[in-house]
Order: C-alpha cells, then structure tokens, then sequence
C-alpha cells in the first residue's frame, strides 16, 4: 500500500517523506569517485559486563545516554533513520522532525558512506552506520568473566539487532501498530526493572508475534524491486 502512495508522489523528497515515517529501509548512494580513507561518523565502546549480568535500571538509563552521545551527530542519525526497522525506531526517539534530516550531499556520502561493489565493476558509496554504531543503538553488552571481554564473547542486548528484527514475526516489511505495541511494553518494562536484556540468539523467539510476517515482507520487498526496476528502465 506504501508502495501505491509512492507511485503518485510528484518528486522523490516527497517519496522519501513517506518511507521515513514508517521506518522503511533506503539509503543515498553514488559512485564512488575516492576510495574510503577514514570515517568521521561518531561512536562509542560497546561496554562490557561481567559474567553473570543481572541489568539494572541504573544499566537501562546508561544505555540511553550512551545512545543519545551517539546521536548527537546528526549523520550518524540520519544513517540511523535511513535504516528502517528497530533501528529506524530507535533514532525516532532522537528525532522531533525526522523528515528535515534528509537531505545530504554527494560530498558528504563520498567523504563518509562505506563502500559496496556493483556487478558491473563500479563501487558505490551510501550512507551507513557501522557495526559497532548498530551495536551502540540496540543496547549491547559483551559478558564475559575476564576483562577484557574477548570480541567472540556472549552478547545481550536491550533491543534485536537489525537481522533479528527482519526475520522476526513482528516485521512486515514497515513499522505496524503491532511493532510499536511491542516497542512500548519493552520500553515499560525496562524503565520498571520488569525485563533483563536478552541473548543475541534468543531474540528470535522472543519477537514470534505472526508467524506468517516474514512471507509479508517479502512479498513487500519483491513488489518493491518491481516498482524500482520499472521506475529505472
């Protein structure tokens, strides 16, 4: 149905308006004219707890610091929101007007976007957050009985990583009423002490709301490549 609205849009801020307030992935890409020397873009640590860890609200309200230091950067926001998903909800709490953090330039995407090959040879640079940006955002801790943690570790975190997201039951391929009721009682609970950050490998079954999303989504996604393909011919 976005997709519909989409088609009737009169330029492509006015598209990308639409697909910001419902958190569906995009991103600003060109090609790539200089190879990636060094990124600007903000981050921070990803902290480390010691084995066993029993979070706190103490911990909850760190992480939203920590989170909110991130975001101070406006790029890494506007990355954030560019993402769609858990991610894109995330960085709305950062965001009174996330539709005026869309413009950029082809300047600022060849100084700082990461760097993908295309089939035919050419490299193309977008506007992307890093993994351990993503990691920030959701809230990871790596548990480990020694300091320092190392890097292959256990992790838990206060939100899904990105992946997990996708290919969880709450996904349909945009942000739904379903995915946000879901949102704010996780959200209530850790501002209450009521829930603990999960495991990377437990979010899945935590996120089983409707097992037929997944085939929702995709169909979205393939629906979307059509319209997109059409629209480059």
């Amino acid at each position: 149905m976005w997709l519909l609205r989409l088609i009737n849009e009169t330029s492509v801020e006015a598209a990308l308006r639409q697909l910001v307030t419902v958190g569906i992935r995009f991103t600003f890409a060109t090609i790539a004219l200089t190879p990636l020397l060094a990124t600007t873009l903000l981050s921070e640590a990803i902290p480390w707890r010691r084995f066993p860890f029993k979070a706190t609200t103490v911990d909850y309200e760190e992480y939203l610091a920590r989170r909110a230091r991130l975001f101070s950067s406006t790029t890494v926001l506007r990355a954030a929101l560019l993402s769609g998903g858990i991610i894109w909800r995330i960085a709305m709490e950062h965001s009174s007007d996330p539709a005026s953090l869309l413009t950029t330039t082809a300047e600022e995407i060849q100084r700082i976007g990461s760097r993908a090959g295309l089939p035919n040879g050419d490299v193309v640079a977008q506007l992307s957050l890093t993994e351990e940006q993503r990691q920030i955002i959701i809230g990871t801790y790596r548990v480990s009985p020694t300091l320092p943690a190392p890097k292959d570790c256990p992790t838990v975190s206060w939100f899904p990583s990105a992946t997990s997201f996708w290919k969880s039951g709450i996904n349909v391929g945009f942000w739904s009423n379903d995915a946000e009721s879901w949102y704010q009682l996780r959200v209530h609970n850790y501002i209450h002490g009521l829930k603990q950050p999960v495991a990377k490998g437990a979010w899945t079954t935590t996120m089983n709301l409707h097992q037929p999303a997944q085939r929702v989504a995709r169909g979205y996604e393939n629906r979307a490549r059509k319209v997109l393909d059409a629209a480059l011919s």
